[in-house]
C-alpha cells in the first residue's frame, strides 16, 4: 500500500466526530502493525495516471491499483467505483 495510507486513515478518522488523542492512538496503532508500504516514484505517479484515464479514477485511488498490478498483490476494497471495474486483482471486503 502507499505511504498516503497512513494520512488517509487519519484524515478519515478526524472526520469521525472524535477527539484528537483517538486520531493519535489509533495512528500510532497503525504503525504498531509494521505494514509494507511503498514510497510514490515517478513510475507509480505514471501508472496511476495510465489508470485514472483508463478508468475514470482519480489518480489517488488509481494509486492503489497500479501498486497492485506491481506487486502482483490483491486490491481488496469496498470502493464500487474499483469493484465495478471487474479488474482481476480487485476483490470486495
Amino acid at each position: 500500500m502507499p505511504e498516503l495510507f497512513y494520512y488517509e486513515i487519519s484524515n478519515a478518522l478526524k472526520y469521525k466526530k472524535t477527539t484528537q488523542e483517538k486520531v493519535k492512538a489509533a495512528s500510532e496503532d497503525l504503525f504498531n502493525f509494521q505494514l509494507n508500504t511503498q514510497q510514490i516514484s515517478s513510475d507509480i505517479i505514471k501508472g496511476s495516471i495510465d489508470i485514472s484515464f483508463k478508468y475514470g479514477l482519480t489518480i489517488y485511488d488509481s494509486i492503489y491499483l497500479i501498486l497492485a498490478e506491481k506487486l502482483n498483490a490483491k486490491l481488496i476494497t469496498e470502493d464500487k467505483q474499483v469493484l465495478s471495474l471487474k479488474h482481476p486483482l480487485v476483490e470486495e471486503l
